[in-house]
Protein backbone atom coordinates (compact mmCIF):
# COMPACT_ATOMS: atom_id res chain seq x y z
CA UNK A 1 0.00 0.00 0.00
CA UNK A 2 2.78 2.53 0.29
CA UNK A 3 3.30 3.27 -2.91
CA UNK A 4 -0.45 3.37 -4.17
CA UNK A 5 -2.53 6.33 -5.30
CA UNK A 6 -5.18 7.50 -3.55
CA UNK A 7 -7.99 8.05 -5.71
CA UNK A 8 -9.72 11.88 -5.99
CA UNK A 9 -6.57 13.63 -4.50
CA UNK A 10 -5.63 15.49 -7.78
CA UNK A 11 -9.19 16.58 -8.29
CA UNK A 12 -9.57 17.96 -4.73
CA UNK A 13 -6.04 19.82 -5.26
CA UNK A 14 -7.75 21.29 -8.49
CA UNK A 15 -11.19 22.37 -7.34
CA UNK A 16 -8.82 24.56 -4.88
CA UNK A 17 -6.88 26.32 -7.22
CA UNK A 18 -10.24 26.98 -9.20
CA UNK A 19 -11.95 28.39 -6.01
CA UNK A 20 -9.35 30.76 -5.53
CA UNK A 21 -8.80 31.74 -8.81
CA UNK A 22 -12.31 32.53 -9.16
CA UNK A 23 -12.72 34.80 -5.91
CA UNK A 24 -9.52 36.72 -7.30
CA UNK A 25 -11.45 37.34 -10.26
CA UNK A 26 -14.43 38.03 -8.19
CA UNK A 27 -12.87 40.65 -5.92
CA UNK A 28 -11.42 42.26 -8.91
CA UNK A 29 -14.41 42.67 -10.83
CA UNK A 30 -15.92 44.54 -8.00
CA UNK A 31 -13.16 47.32 -8.28
CA UNK A 32 -14.09 47.72 -11.98
CA UNK A 33 -16.33 50.47 -13.17
CA UNK A 34 -19.05 49.22 -14.75
CA UNK A 35 -19.81 50.56 -18.17
CA UNK A 36 -23.39 50.38 -19.07
CA UNK A 37 -24.48 50.70 -22.90
CA UNK A 38 -26.70 53.78 -23.28
CA UNK A 39 -27.73 52.29 -26.65
CA UNK A 40 -28.95 49.07 -25.32
CA UNK A 41 -32.68 48.10 -24.74
CA UNK A 42 -31.90 46.97 -21.35
CA UNK A 43 -30.01 50.73 -20.23
CA UNK A 44 -31.71 52.01 -17.44
CA UNK A 45 -33.69 55.27 -18.01
CA UNK A 46 -30.87 58.96 -17.91
CA UNK A 47 -33.42 61.00 -16.09
CA UNK A 48 -34.93 61.01 -12.42
CA UNK A 49 -37.68 62.50 -10.99
CA UNK A 50 -39.78 62.95 -7.58
CA UNK A 51 -43.18 64.63 -7.89
CA UNK A 52 -44.14 65.56 -4.43
CA UNK A 53 -45.45 68.84 -2.64
CA UNK A 54 -43.00 71.37 -1.89
CA UNK A 55 -45.14 73.57 0.57
CA UNK A 56 -43.50 73.94 4.16
CA UNK A 57 -45.09 73.80 6.84
CA UNK A 58 -48.44 75.29 7.81
CA UNK A 59 -50.30 75.24 4.12
CA UNK A 60 -52.65 72.80 3.08
CA UNK A 61 -52.27 70.64 -0.33
CA UNK A 62 -54.16 71.64 -2.15
CA UNK A 63 -54.64 75.28 -1.67
CA UNK A 64 -57.77 76.67 -2.71
CA UNK A 65 -58.21 79.87 -4.90
CA UNK A 66 -61.62 80.91 -5.48
CA UNK A 67 -65.20 79.71 -4.19
CA UNK A 68 -66.58 79.01 -7.70
CA UNK A 69 -64.50 77.44 -9.79
CA UNK A 70 -63.33 79.13 -13.45
CA UNK A 71 -62.73 77.53 -16.94
CA UNK A 72 -60.12 78.54 -19.30
CA UNK A 73 -57.15 79.00 -16.65
CA UNK A 74 -54.08 81.45 -17.45
CA UNK A 75 -51.15 82.09 -14.82
CA UNK A 76 -48.25 83.76 -14.93
CA UNK A 77 -45.18 84.86 -12.73
CA UNK A 78 -44.99 88.10 -13.26
CA UNK A 79 -41.60 90.33 -13.35
CA UNK A 80 -41.80 91.85 -9.95
CA UNK A 81 -42.21 87.42 -8.69
CA UNK A 82 -45.93 87.96 -7.70
CA UNK A 83 -48.44 85.65 -9.16
CA UNK A 84 -51.44 86.82 -11.55
CA UNK A 85 -54.02 84.81 -12.72
CA UNK A 86 -56.97 85.25 -15.17
CA UNK A 87 -59.86 82.82 -15.91
CA UNK A 88 -63.18 82.86 -17.17
CA UNK A 89 -66.16 81.01 -17.89
CA UNK A 90 -68.97 83.76 -19.09
CA UNK A 91 -66.65 86.55 -17.56
CA UNK A 92 -62.76 87.30 -17.66
CA UNK A 93 -61.71 87.69 -13.73
CA UNK A 94 -58.28 87.89 -12.22
CA UNK A 95 -56.90 87.51 -9.30
CA UNK A 96 -53.32 87.89 -7.47
CA UNK A 97 -50.93 86.47 -4.81
CA UNK A 98 -47.56 87.25 -3.30
CA UNK A 99 -46.99 84.16 -2.14
CA UNK A 100 -48.93 81.48 -3.91
CA UNK A 101 -51.02 80.35 -1.08
CA UNK A 102 -53.21 83.71 -0.08
CA UNK A 103 -55.15 85.07 -3.11
CA UNK A 104 -57.29 88.01 -3.64
CA UNK A 105 -60.72 88.18 -4.38
CA UNK A 106 -61.53 88.38 -8.06
CA UNK A 107 -62.12 91.13 -10.05
CA UNK A 108 -63.87 90.92 -13.13
CA UNK A 109 -62.46 92.79 -16.16
CA UNK A 110 -64.85 92.20 -18.92
CA UNK A 111 -68.22 93.28 -17.92
CA UNK A 112 -69.57 91.56 -21.05
CA UNK A 113 -72.04 88.82 -20.16
CA UNK A 114 -75.54 88.46 -21.56
CA UNK A 115 -77.67 85.72 -22.65
CA UNK A 116 -75.44 85.19 -25.76
CA UNK A 117 -72.09 86.74 -24.99
CA UNK A 118 -69.79 84.67 -23.02
CA UNK A 119 -66.31 85.48 -22.59
CA UNK A 120 -63.94 82.02 -22.14
CA UNK A 121 -60.52 80.34 -21.93
CA UNK A 122 -58.27 83.92 -21.59
CA UNK A 123 -54.52 83.81 -21.76
CA UNK A 124 -52.20 86.10 -19.59
CA UNK A 125 -48.77 87.10 -20.52
CA UNK A 126 -46.48 89.84 -19.42
CA UNK A 127 -44.08 91.59 -22.34
CA UNK A 128 -41.03 92.19 -21.79
CA UNK A 129 -41.79 96.31 -21.08
CA UNK A 130 -44.00 94.90 -18.43
CA UNK A 131 -47.20 95.40 -20.36
CA UNK A 132 -49.99 92.96 -19.38
CA UNK A 133 -52.41 91.50 -22.51
CA UNK A 134 -54.67 88.88 -21.95
CA UNK A 135 -56.84 87.46 -24.98
CA UNK A 136 -60.24 85.65 -25.07
CA UNK A 137 -63.28 84.67 -27.24
CA UNK A 138 -67.19 84.51 -27.16
CA UNK A 139 -68.83 82.24 -27.91
CA UNK A 140 -70.33 81.69 -31.23
CA UNK A 141 -72.81 84.19 -31.79
CA UNK A 142 -69.06 86.41 -31.70
CA UNK A 143 -66.63 84.14 -33.08
CA UNK A 144 -63.10 85.96 -32.96
CA UNK A 145 -60.49 86.58 -30.43
CA UNK A 146 -60.35 89.74 -28.21
CA UNK A 147 -57.75 91.44 -26.22
CA UNK A 148 -58.04 93.71 -22.77
CA UNK A 149 -54.09 95.62 -22.00
CA UNK A 150 -52.66 97.03 -18.50
CA UNK A 151 -50.07 98.44 -17.65
CA UNK A 152 -50.43 97.87 -13.98
CA UNK A 153 -52.73 95.11 -14.27
CA UNK A 154 -54.85 96.97 -12.41
CA UNK A 155 -56.66 98.84 -14.88
CA UNK A 156 -57.57 97.32 -17.74
CA UNK A 157 -58.44 98.48 -20.91
CA UNK A 158 -62.20 97.85 -22.82
CA UNK A 159 -62.38 94.34 -25.01
CA UNK A 160 -61.14 94.91 -28.88
CA UNK A 161 -61.63 92.26 -31.04
CA UNK A 162 -58.49 91.68 -33.16
CA UNK A 163 -59.05 88.61 -35.34
CA UNK A 164 -62.18 86.99 -36.59
CA UNK A 165 -62.72 83.13 -36.31
CA UNK A 166 -63.28 82.40 -39.57
CA UNK A 167 -64.86 78.07 -38.51
CA UNK A 168 -67.24 80.43 -36.59
CA UNK A 169 -66.86 77.66 -33.82
CA UNK A 170 -65.76 78.66 -30.34
CA UNK A 171 -62.36 77.02 -28.66
CA UNK A 172 -59.53 76.98 -26.21
CA UNK A 173 -56.83 76.03 -28.89
CA UNK A 174 -55.04 79.30 -29.32
CA UNK A 175 -51.91 80.74 -28.39
CA UNK A 176 -50.01 83.74 -27.49
CA UNK A 177 -46.14 84.49 -26.66
CA UNK A 178 -43.48 87.41 -27.59
CA UNK A 179 -41.54 86.45 -29.75
CA UNK A 180 -37.69 87.09 -29.64
CA UNK A 181 -37.99 90.05 -32.23
CA UNK A 182 -40.31 91.69 -29.63
CA UNK A 183 -43.47 91.03 -31.80
CA UNK A 184 -46.67 89.09 -30.33
CA UNK A 185 -47.59 86.53 -32.07
CA UNK A 186 -51.44 84.75 -32.03
CA UNK A 187 -52.30 81.66 -32.96
CA UNK A 188 -55.84 80.06 -33.53
CA UNK A 189 -56.11 76.19 -34.17
CA UNK A 190 -59.18 75.89 -36.17
CA UNK A 191 -59.57 71.60 -35.60
CA UNK A 192 -62.16 71.57 -38.10
CA UNK A 193 -60.45 72.37 -41.06
CA UNK A 194 -56.97 71.17 -39.67
CA UNK A 195 -55.41 74.20 -39.59
CA UNK A 196 -53.51 76.67 -37.32
CA UNK A 197 -53.71 80.38 -38.32
CA UNK A 198 -50.68 83.03 -37.20
CA UNK A 199 -50.85 86.57 -36.93
CA UNK A 200 -48.39 89.05 -35.55
CA UNK A 201 -48.09 92.55 -34.43
CA UNK A 202 -45.69 95.09 -33.26
CA UNK A 203 -48.18 97.43 -31.34
CA UNK A 204 -50.81 95.26 -30.41
CA UNK A 205 -53.28 97.69 -32.65
CA UNK A 206 -52.42 96.09 -36.07
CA UNK A 207 -52.48 92.01 -37.24
CA UNK A 208 -50.64 90.86 -39.60
CA UNK A 209 -51.40 87.07 -41.04
CA UNK A 210 -48.85 85.51 -42.01
CA UNK A 211 -48.73 81.45 -41.83
CA UNK A 212 -51.50 78.72 -42.11
CA UNK A 213 -50.17 75.19 -41.63
CA UNK A 214 -52.09 72.08 -42.33
CA UNK A 215 -51.93 70.90 -38.92
CA UNK A 216 -54.07 71.95 -35.45
CA UNK A 217 -51.15 73.85 -32.91
CA UNK A 218 -51.42 74.74 -29.18
CA UNK A 219 -49.21 76.10 -26.66
CA UNK A 220 -46.53 76.95 -28.62
CA UNK A 221 -43.08 77.99 -27.38
CA UNK A 222 -39.85 79.85 -28.69
CA UNK A 223 -36.45 77.92 -27.74
CA UNK A 224 -33.58 79.34 -26.54
CA UNK A 225 -32.01 79.04 -30.36
CA UNK A 226 -35.05 80.70 -32.11
CA UNK A 227 -36.77 77.81 -33.04
CA UNK A 228 -40.31 77.02 -31.60
CA UNK A 229 -41.94 73.63 -30.68
CA UNK A 230 -45.50 73.56 -30.39
CA UNK A 231 -48.31 70.30 -29.59
CA UNK A 232 -50.17 69.64 -32.32
CA UNK A 233 -53.15 66.89 -33.32
CA UNK A 234 -53.04 65.49 -36.85
CA UNK A 235 -54.62 61.48 -36.45
CA UNK A 236 -52.94 61.83 -32.83
CA UNK A 237 -50.96 63.89 -30.63
CA UNK A 238 -47.61 64.93 -31.37
CA UNK A 239 -44.95 67.28 -30.82
CA UNK A 240 -43.98 69.87 -33.45
CA UNK A 241 -41.18 71.58 -34.64
CA UNK A 242 -40.83 74.97 -37.05
CA UNK A 243 -38.07 77.12 -37.37
CA UNK A 244 -40.08 79.71 -38.53
CA UNK A 245 -44.14 79.50 -37.71
CA UNK A 246 -44.62 78.33 -41.34
CA UNK A 247 -43.16 75.14 -41.92
CA UNK A 248 -44.08 72.84 -39.07
CA UNK A 249 -42.55 69.30 -38.68
CA UNK A 250 -43.83 66.04 -36.71
CA UNK A 251 -41.08 65.91 -34.16
CA UNK A 252 -41.34 61.97 -32.34
CA UNK A 253 -43.60 58.96 -31.41
CA UNK A 254 -47.35 59.86 -31.05
CA UNK A 255 -48.41 60.73 -27.67
CA UNK A 256 -50.86 57.91 -27.16
CA UNK A 257 -53.18 59.02 -25.01
CA UNK A 258 -57.69 60.19 -24.73
CA UNK A 259 -57.02 63.80 -23.91
CA UNK A 260 -53.93 66.42 -23.95
CA UNK A 261 -54.82 69.71 -21.92
CA UNK A 262 -51.64 70.76 -21.53
CA UNK A 263 -47.76 71.35 -23.14
CA UNK A 264 -45.01 72.67 -21.01
CA UNK A 265 -41.71 73.53 -22.15
CA UNK A 266 -39.35 74.01 -18.93
CA UNK A 267 -36.82 76.12 -17.94
CA UNK A 268 -34.44 73.59 -19.35
CA UNK A 269 -36.75 73.00 -22.29
CA UNK A 270 -37.92 69.21 -20.93
CA UNK A 271 -41.30 68.22 -22.29
CA UNK A 272 -43.65 67.82 -20.08
CA UNK A 273 -47.34 67.02 -21.14
CA UNK A 274 -50.60 66.47 -18.99
CA UNK A 275 -52.88 64.23 -20.08
CA UNK A 276 -56.35 62.83 -18.87
CA UNK A 277 -57.16 59.74 -17.93
CA UNK A 278 -61.08 58.92 -17.99
CA UNK A 279 -62.38 56.10 -15.58
CA UNK A 280 -65.56 55.93 -17.89
CA UNK A 281 -64.31 54.19 -21.19
CA UNK A 282 -64.01 57.86 -22.38
CA UNK A 283 -66.90 60.04 -21.09
CA UNK A 284 -65.34 63.22 -20.70
CA UNK A 285 -67.91 64.43 -18.24
CA UNK A 286 -66.87 61.57 -15.86
CA UNK A 287 -64.42 63.45 -13.56
CA UNK A 288 -61.10 62.16 -14.97
CA UNK A 289 -57.15 61.46 -13.13
CA UNK A 290 -54.66 63.76 -14.57
CA UNK A 291 -51.54 62.34 -15.57
CA UNK A 292 -47.81 63.61 -16.38
CA UNK A 293 -45.14 61.86 -19.02
CA UNK A 294 -41.73 63.62 -19.55
CA UNK A 295 -39.49 63.92 -22.99
CA UNK A 296 -35.93 65.27 -23.11
CA UNK A 297 -36.31 65.79 -26.80
CA UNK A 298 -39.97 65.62 -27.76
CA UNK A 299 -40.20 62.38 -29.31
CA UNK A 300 -39.23 59.60 -26.91
CA UNK A 301 -42.03 59.50 -23.96
CA UNK A 302 -41.36 57.96 -20.56
CA UNK A 303 -44.85 56.26 -19.08
CA UNK A 304 -47.59 58.17 -17.52
CA UNK A 305 -47.19 59.09 -13.93
CA UNK A 306 -50.52 59.86 -11.90
CA UNK A 307 -50.50 63.63 -10.79
CA UNK A 308 -54.27 63.88 -8.83
CA UNK A 309 -57.42 61.86 -9.14
CA UNK A 310 -60.53 63.44 -10.23
CA UNK A 311 -60.78 66.91 -11.31
CA UNK A 312 -63.85 68.24 -12.32
CA UNK A 313 -62.91 69.25 -16.06
CA UNK A 314 -60.14 69.91 -18.79
CA UNK A 315 -60.57 73.06 -19.59
CA UNK A 316 -59.51 74.70 -16.15
CA UNK A 317 -56.29 72.69 -16.06
CA UNK A 318 -53.04 75.16 -16.27
CA UNK A 319 -49.47 73.87 -15.85
CA UNK A 320 -46.69 76.64 -15.18
CA UNK A 321 -42.83 76.52 -14.34
CA UNK A 322 -41.48 79.48 -11.79
CA UNK A 323 -38.28 81.00 -12.28
CA UNK A 324 -36.99 79.28 -9.30
CA UNK A 325 -38.37 75.67 -10.91
CA UNK A 326 -41.14 74.91 -9.01
CA UNK A 327 -44.27 73.59 -11.31
CA UNK A 328 -47.78 74.99 -10.22
CA UNK A 329 -50.78 73.46 -11.59
CA UNK A 330 -54.46 74.65 -11.26
CA UNK A 331 -57.36 72.33 -11.64
CA UNK A 332 -60.95 72.40 -10.73
CA UNK A 333 -62.86 70.58 -8.33
CA UNK A 334 -65.95 72.61 -6.76
CA UNK A 335 -63.57 75.51 -6.89
CA UNK A 336 -60.23 76.36 -8.46
CA UNK A 337 -57.31 74.23 -6.98
CA UNK A 338 -53.59 75.05 -6.78
CA UNK A 339 -50.73 71.74 -5.96
CA UNK A 340 -47.39 72.65 -6.68
CA UNK A 341 -44.27 70.00 -7.20
CA UNK A 342 -40.97 69.82 -7.62
CA UNK A 343 -39.57 67.26 -10.28
CA UNK A 344 -36.06 66.03 -8.31
CA UNK A 345 -35.71 61.83 -7.88
CA UNK A 346 -38.73 60.19 -9.61
CA UNK A 347 -37.76 57.17 -11.43
CA UNK A 348 -39.30 58.35 -15.07
CA UNK A 349 -39.99 54.27 -16.62
CA UNK A 350 -39.43 54.34 -20.38
CA UNK A 351 -40.17 51.32 -21.40
CA UNK A 352 -42.53 50.19 -23.58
Amino acid sequence: MGGQRVKGHPFVFWSIIILLTSIILVLIALKAPIIVDEMSPSAPPYRHFDIKPSYTANTSWPIKINNDGGRGVSLIETNNGTALMAYGWGEINLVSSSDGRNWSLPVELTNMETSSIWPLYPILIQLDGGEYVIIFEINHDFPGLYMLRSNDGLNWSAPVKIINNTNNQATHDYSMFQNNDGNVVVSYADRKNGRTLFYDSDDLVQWRFFSQPPIALWDIYQKKDGSYVALGFEDGYYIYKSSDLIGWKKNGTEIKVEYIPKFLLTNDEDYLVLAMRYNSGGDVFFPPDVLLTFSEDGKNWSKFVEIIKNVESHVAIELVQTDGGELIMIFERDSLQLITFRMDNLVIDYSK
